[in-house]
């Protein structure tokens, strides 16, 4: 991955460790690896770095080193300086696997020395896969590390939070000690656990993100019946928030719970595109989707929204189109749009 993250192939130091302000994280400890898949890489690396996934499979041993294992480590980005579509490497695992055994079998039988000790080099053909959208990249990241490492789901919405005046995490808890009991926060749910209290009614015990950090609150049975289907793990949302503190800690109760892309919809009237070449609209009209068609509706209304396409010719030229029609608008389907090659930037109306 680039800086200032970076997965260090070590598999006997602290899973976490920083130095000179960049983060090292130990591959044996993403989800699925270990200790000994590592030293495996770490033997096979020994010499030099691994040019690309080519050299990286022919370099390797099948025997230590399984699908899980190559799974886990394309998740966590750990193959991003080989090959940026983490995608493609996941969807590739099994060419891999083949190409590595193939070239494990060779070396056994000896077939490298009848070429005078010099091994064939075949470029592996990997699927051809669209890059992950910049949601699943992260959410398959943090399944693998299990924090978000290289970003998180809510940064897109960050604009739109401090319209809404929503809090960080962090600030909320400072806010409460200082004597707030309520506010608005943010959060991706990342766990969710259910069980009985003592008068046997249900209550959810809900673990969270944002930028600031992990977090948790509890809901009881009546919220819970009424948001469960809001608080399933990935889902983004706008949470209002009782609390007291506990000496250090900061003890929530969730009041209620809307989806963020709901809340964030009704902020945005539409966006501008900015394009440096007609290349990427196929790629970008893909991630767009129409509002419904019904009676005429406010332009606050969710989903009603304008898209607007900027051709940037040169410095001192740009040709807009405004697309016909309305359509779903959200920072996460903007961030998806960011995320297409040739989208210079995306701008919220």
């Amino acid at each position: 991955m680039k800086d200032p993250f970076k997965f260090r192939l070590a598999a006997s130091k602290p899973a976490v460790d920083v130095e000179g302000g960049t983060i090292h994280y130990s591959l044996a400890a993403l989800k699925g690896v270990g200790r000994e898949a590592v030293k495996a890489i770490v033997e096979a690396r020994r010499e030099k770095p691994f040019r690309d996934v080519t050299d990286f499979a022919g370099r390797i041993n099948p025997r230590a080193i399984n699908k899980r294992v190559l799974e886990s480590l394309s998740a966590a980005g750990a193959f991003d300086a080989l090959d940026s579509n983490r995608a493609r490497v996941h969807a590739g695992v099994d060419v891999i696997l083949a190409a590595a055994q193939r070239r494990h079998e060779d070396a056994v039988v000896g077939q490298n020395e009848l070429f005078g000790g010099a091994a064939t080099r075949e470029e592996l053909r990997m699927p051809a896969t669209q890059p992950w959208l910049p949601a699943e990249r992260l959410q398959r990241e943090f399944d693998a590390i299990g924090f978000f490492l290289s970003g998180h789901p809510l940064d897109d919405y960050a604009a739109i939070l401090e319209r809404l005046k929503v809090q960080r995490w962090t600030a909320f808890c400072n806010s409460v000690k200082q004597g707030a009991t309520a506010g608005r926060v943010a959060g991706t749910v990342v766990a969710r656990a259910e069980r009985r209290t003592k008068t046997g009614n249900k209550m959810g015990i809900l673990e969270f993100s944002d930028p600031s950090g992990h977090y948790e609150a509890v809901i009881f049975q009546e919220g819970l019946m009424q948001y469960r289907d809001l608080l399933e793990p990935g889902k983004a949302v706008l949470l209002m928030l009782t609390a007291e503190a506990q000496g250090d800690d900061v003890r929530a109760r969730i009041q209620t719970v809307e989806p963020l892309d709901v809340a964030a919809e009704k902020m945005q009237k539409g966006l501008r595109v900015f394009l440096n070449s007609d290349q990427p609209i196929e790629s970008v009209a893909k991630r767009l989707e129409p509002a419904r068609v019904g009676p005429a509706r406010s332009p606050n209304d969710k989903g009603d929204a304008e898209i607007t396409m900027v051709l940037m010719l040169d410095k001192d030229t740009d040709v807009e189109v405004k697309l016909p029609g309305r359509y779903k608008v959200s920072p996460q389907i903007a961030g998806s749009i960011k995320a297409v090659p040739g989208v210079v930037q995306v701008e919220a109306m």
